[in-house]
């Protein structure tokens, strides 16, 4: 129930990983996993975290509890969502949240940019030049 949650996939650059670390990004969207059945949790953050990178959500902050007085293992939720995590291609990097934010008992995730966002980013960046 103590442990952080961290990681992120190779090619992530240091400072955005920081400022993810750090809450720095905005929180677009947020999952709540709490009191839901194990099977329940793992379609409701999958289905939501792919709603979200097609909505061009970037940034969102996963409810699951610490799980202290999760039977028969504490923290079962909270493991299972990172690896849930970790197996899911949308997912670039996650870390526990700060404390405003929930701490252990929650999780940033940093999604992919959806294929319409880069191209956006481009365009405005052209029109710069």
């Amino acid at each position: 129930p103590d442990d952080m949650l961290i990681f992120k996939r190779p090619g992530i650059q240091e400072g955005v990983f920081k400022n993810l670390r750090l809450g720095k990004y905005s929180i677009e969207g947020v999952i709540n996993l709490q009191g839901l059945r194990m099977n329940d949790s793992r379609s409701t953050l999958y289905k939501n975290l792919i709603n979200c990178r097609e909505q061009g959500i970037r940034t969102v902050l996963i409810k699951h509890g610490r799980g202290v007085q999760s039977l028969p293992i504490p923290a079962l939720t909270k493991s299972y969502v990172a690896q849930w995590l970790i197996e899911l291609d949308e997912v670039i990097a996650f870390h526990s949240a700060q404390r405003q934010h929930g701490g252990l008992a929650a999780t940033y995730a940093l999604l992919k940019k959806h294929p319409n966002q880069k191209l956006i980013n481009r365009e405005r960046l052209y029109k710069r030049c």
